[in-house]
């Protein structure tokens, strides 16, 4: 089944067209990849399937035409980390984390014992249990991620929107970032779709990938089929080597020259 779509997806920012005429689908339960050059138009795609940007074309959640949702039931639907999350200043994890609540909420009605328990789930999911009470920003740079995730969580959606989500994070917290979203993926039956400079990530963990330039699809499918060292010398102006080993593929840059 397609849990979300989108035809014909045209961005045009300061009368310059920033994305043109993309298609792309994801079945429920898959993780479509979005990878591209700087500039490629990620980022505006990623917006425009939330919603947070005009465009032109049609994005369908599940079947139904998104533009007909209220912005209340589209964030019932879709979570969006970005790559820098706003983050209110002395504000504690737990209450950050209940943000994700907000859409859940009818006017009027605050937050209930449900909405903290399910916040706490969230957190406990994210193995941040302990952090509960803490001040978010005296987090390291991937425990403050691992919250925004959990936030994402606490939204209770079936579809999560991830921008470069391991954007300046060392090795280490990079590996298990991917690996928490990879896991709620597989256990809860989520559908992700996210953005990823990384070529070899993104081969790792998406079921299918997509490349854009020039904020056009160049290429999409399988990783094979999408990272292959032609196209990313065209689009990347990169040399590469594509290496098979243990069952993945890992894409090594190779050194100019002289």
């Amino acid at each position: 089944m397609t849990e979300l779509a989108a035809r014909g997806l045209t961005v045009t920012l300061g009368g310059n067209v920033i994305v043109r005429s993309v298609d792309l689908s994801v079945s429920a339960g898959d993780w479509l990849v979005i990878v591209g050059p700087n500039g490629a138009g990620k980022s505006t795609v990623l917006r425009a399937l939330l919603g947070l940007v005009d465009h032109d074309g049609t994005v369908s959640i599940a079947g139904s035409d998104a533009s007909t949702m209220a912005v209340r039931e589209r964030a019932q639907r879709m979570a969006y980390v970005p790559q820098n999350a706003e983050i209110p200043p002395g504000t504690a994890v737990l209450d950050y984390v209940l943000l994700g609540r907000t859409p859940h909420l009818r006017r009027g009605l605050y937050l209930g014992d449900e909405d903290v328990g399910i916040a706490i789930d969230a957190l406990d999911r994210l193995g941040l249990t302990g952090f509960a009470e803490r001040d978010l920003m005296s987090l390291s740079g991937g425990e403050r991620q691992l919250a925004v995730i959990a936030r994402a969580l606490a939204q209770q959606t079936t579809i999560f929107v991830l921008d470069e989500p391991t954007t300046a994070l060392d090795i280490g917290h990079q590996q298990h970032v991917l690996a928490t979203i990879e896991r709620l993926r597989v256990d809860l039956g989520l559908t992700i779709v996210s953005s990823l400079h990384d070529l070899t990530l993104a081969a790792d963990y998406g079921t299918e990938l997509l490349m854009l330039a020039d904020g056009a699809v160049v290429a999409n499918g399988a990783a094979a089929d999408v990272l292959t060292p032609e196209a990313i010398a065209a689009h990347y102006g990169a040399a590469v080597d594509l290496i098979e080993h243990a069952g993945r593929t890992l894409v090594v840059p190779r050194r100019p020259e002289m």
